[in-house]
């Protein structure tokens, strides 16, 4: 097995975990504190909470292609640029 194979399964598998932990926090954020606990997130919460959701776009978009087939350098690429 090629360097480069180990290093892509390696970057997929991480953002998987990426992805994982975004979901968590965000589940955690919305459903515990803001349903749960019935408090109202403040307009800077509700910021960070669509940051963070466009920040896992990127990891989305690697995952999403590498499950598709071969995983490029150039879409990698792309996937971290986002």
């Amino acid at each position: 097995m090629s360097a480069s194979i180990v290093v892509r399964k390696l970057s997929f598998w991480a953002f998987v975990a990426f992805l994982v932990a975004y979901v968590g926090i965000l589940s955690m954020a919305m459903f515990v504190f803001q349903f749960g606990l019935g408090e109202l997130p403040c307009p800077l919460c509700i910021l960070q909470r669509m940051g963070m959701m466009l920040a896992s776009l990127g990891a989305l978009y690697v995952v999403v292609r590498a499950l598709r087939g071969e995983l490029l350098l150039r879409e990698l690429a792309t996937g971290l640029g986002l």
